[in-house]
């Protein structure tokens, strides 16, 4: 018999019981159509992902959060990320500046 992780197990048993909150659709990005030095790569990232973020808010709105709170939480969750990448950055260099 096959075991199931205990993640998937959990999330089995809540859509079990709460079948409406089941993700039912897949979010795919698009690749960079251009190299990383190009002016308007930053604008190509910010429409490949639009679709599928706007998406992400609009489930959170029908799972009862406002669209505000909803925007200010994922704001808050990529100001989270930025700042690990480069505390990261950070503890890189410095391990690199003590293996000189």
């Amino acid at each position: 018999m096959e075991r199931k992780a205990p993640q998937l197990v959990q999330l089995t048993a809540h859509l079990a019981i709460r079948p409406e909150r089941a993700i039912c659709s897949v979010m795919t990005v698009t690749p960079p159509p251009r190299p990383e030095d190009h002016p308007d790569r930053f604008l190509d990232a910010q429409e490949a992902i639009e679709t599928d973020l706007l998406r992400l808010v609009d489930d959170a709105v029908s799972s009862g959060w406002g669209e505000r709170e909803a925007l200010a939480a994922l704001i808050a969750v990529a100001e989270n990320r930025v700042l690990a990448l480069a505390a990261n950055d950070e503890t890189e260099d410095l391990l690199r500046r003590l293996k000189l």
